[in-house]
């Protein structure tokens, strides 16, 4: 952020259900991240923007390029999966990460995913891991079951 603000307005949001964020009782569709991101870049008038995303916030920034390009100029995708589409392995994989998911405590997927996501920069560990213990587990396993089903393999062309 401390680079990329350095030639161009920057603008850091929290996902809903993430940060200061709140996350609406029902179901989590994951159609409503791409909307509130519209939502936000037009309440602030930025039309159109360069959006970057890590994981899920690729995943949201290609979904918002897909149904909005009016508002996207680029993307800048980092880890970002486009697809809930796997083969023998992966399908197998994620099932027992979907299932186990309900068992981890967060203080210890915390620690995993600071560790894994923090190999190339150390300094993004403390930071991680306090960004995934402010998550309330049971706001959690909701957003992950709406993440885990997010698929834009099919628009891609678009």
């Amino acid at each position: 952020m401390d680079e990329l603000a350095k030639q161009y307005k920057t603008i850091t949001w929290d996902v809903r259900g993430h940060g200061q964020s709140s996350l609406p009782k029902g179901k989590v569709d994951s159609e409503d991240f791409s909307k509130d991101l519209i939502g936000l870049l037009a309440h602030l008038n930025v039309k159109p923007a360069h959006l970057c995303g890590l994981s899920t916030g690729g995943h949201i920034s290609l979904q918002t390029a897909i149904r909005y390009p009016e508002f996207v100029t680029s993307l800048i995708l980092i880890g970002t999966p486009f697809t809930n589409t796997y083969n023998w392995f992966e399908k197998v994989f994620f099932s027992i990460n979907r299932w186990s998911s309900i068992f981890i405590p967060m203080r210890v997927m915390a620690i995993i995913q600071a560790r894994t996501l923090s190999k190339f920069n150390s300094k993004n560990k403390q930071y991680i891991k306090e960004a995934v213990i402010s998550i309330p587990f049971n706001r959690w396993i909701r957003i992950w079951h709406a993440v885990s089903t997010m698929e834009s393999g099919n628009d891609l062309h678009n």
